[in-house]
This record gives structure tokens, C-alpha cells and sequence, in this order.
């Protein structure tokens, strides 16, 4: 299996016990394994009843060996129809965390309009804009981690969160005549960043989350590791 990152991408330290804003932790860190998670509801704009999930993920490790995986996909809740994408060779990234694979460009990353997230594979395709009025939840000590357990966190892992994303793009899905279905989009993403030096990051081969939307626009989410059986 090959795996190949950019080394053209800017680093920055890991600051265990004072860490900076959330904009100042977005890029990759050093000696450190990094996640980016976004996960949400959006609805078609021309019919509110028509919902769609969306997933994405992207880890890279570099604590115990380097390794990187890029999981995304759309669930239509109406037909049922899941079209998603997954790779764990030949990825990039760029200084500025255009993620690139042989298939595939994403594009994670903010402004001073918040955050943004630009996605394509070759069977579908979004691009979403995500603002939030709430500050971000941030989950630093030794031992505590967002939703889990404290034995995953032991070495200290930071991870921090940013909920109630209100959310605007388009969803285009491309068919296999070569015609392409775009559907203008709204709804609510959650935002996790996670990084730290602990090795039990690299273990994962399995990330699975659930994440649900609650009355009162209250959001819960929770993480499940399926990791490497270890000594």
C-alpha cells in the first residue's frame, strides 16, 4: 500500500498544556495525528421533507507510522440511497489543507465567513458554507475526550468542537450518462478537530459516529473507534 503527503504543507507545534484559538490549531501539528470531522442534516431547498446526511472525514497519522484515510459520503433519507467514497492511498495535502487523491479534491478550510467545505468525487459533489454564532467547546486535559473514553485520551489528545453550524450550499450528484443532478441545499453541520501525539490514534480502522439533531436545536454525536488489537 502506498501513501504519499506533501511535505509543502506548514506544521504547527503542540501546545498540550496552552493551546491557541481554533483558527490558530486548524493546520496539521507536529509529531501529532490529526482529524477533521464534519458531519450534519441539510434539506432541499424546493422541499424541506427531502433531507440528506452528510459525512466526512479525514485522518491523517504520523504516531506510530504514517497513515491517512479520507471517508465521505451523502445518504439521501428519502430514497435511502447512500453514495459515498473512501480511500487510504496515494492521498496529498497542500499548505493550506486542499486534501487531493487520485480520485478526488477536498477542500476543508474557513474566511472571515466561517467555514467552508468543497467535495468531488466522480459520483457526486458538494459545496457547503457553514457560519456559527456559538463559541467553540474544547476538550483539553489528560485523560478527557469528547464522548469517549479516558483511556483513548491518556496522553492528552485535544480535541475541539464547533455545534450549530447553519449551513447553505449545493449537492450535485453525477450520474453515469454523463448528466449531473444539483440540488440547492440548507440545515445544520458539526465541526470536530482532534489531534494530539497519542498513539491509539493510529490504531483506528474503523470510525464510525452517530450524531442526531434534538428539539430546542440541540445536537448530540458520539464516536466509536474500532482499533488494532495490540499487545
Amino acid at each position: 500500500m502506498n501513501h504519499m503527503v506533501s511535505n509543502e504543507y506548514r506544521l504547527v507545534p503542540f501546545r498540550a498544556n496552552a493551546h491557541g484559538t481554533w483558527i490558530d490549531e486548524w493546520l496539521l501539528h507536529q509529531g501529532c495525528n490529526d482529524r477533521y470531522s464534519f458531519t450534519g442534516y441539510v434539506y432541499d431547498g424546493n422541499a424541506p421533507d427531502h433531507e440528506y446526511f452528510i459525512q466526512y472525514r479525514y485522518m491523517i497519522m504520523n504516531v506510530p507510522e504514517h497513515t491517512q484515510k479520507l471517508c465521505v459520503s451523502i445518504t439521501d433519507l428519502k430514497t435511502g440511497s447512500c453514495y459515498s467514497h473512501e480511500e487510504d492511498e496515494y492521498i496529498s495535502i497542500d499548505e493550506i489543507g486542499v486534501v487531493r487523491t487520485n480520485s478526488s479534491i477536498v477542500v476543508p478550510s474557513f474566511d472571515d465567513q466561517g467555514l467552508f467545505l468543497h467535495v468531488r468525487t466522480k459520483s457526486f459533489s458538494f459545496r457547503l458554507r457553514m457560519t456559527s454564532g456559538n463559541p467553540p467547546v474544547w476538550c483539553t486535559e489528560p485523560g478527557a475526550r469528547c464522548g469517549g473514553t479516558s483511556s483513548y485520551f491518556e496522553s492528552g489528545n485535544i480535541c475541539y468542537s464547533l455545534s450549530q453550524l447553519a449551513t447553505k450550499g449545493k449537492l450535485f450528484f453525477h450520474k453515469d450518462d454523463g448528466t449531473t443532478t444539483m440540488v440547492k441545499c440548507e440545515g445544520r453541520m458539526w465541526f470536530d478537530k482532534e489531534y494530539g501525539p497519542n498513539q491509539a490514534m493510529g490504531a483506528i480502522i474503523k470510525p464510525e459516529w452517530f450524531s442526531a439533531g434534538l428539539f430546542g436545536n440541540a445536537q448530540i454525536k458520539a464516536d466509536l473507534h474500532v482499533t488494532k488489537a495490540r499487545p
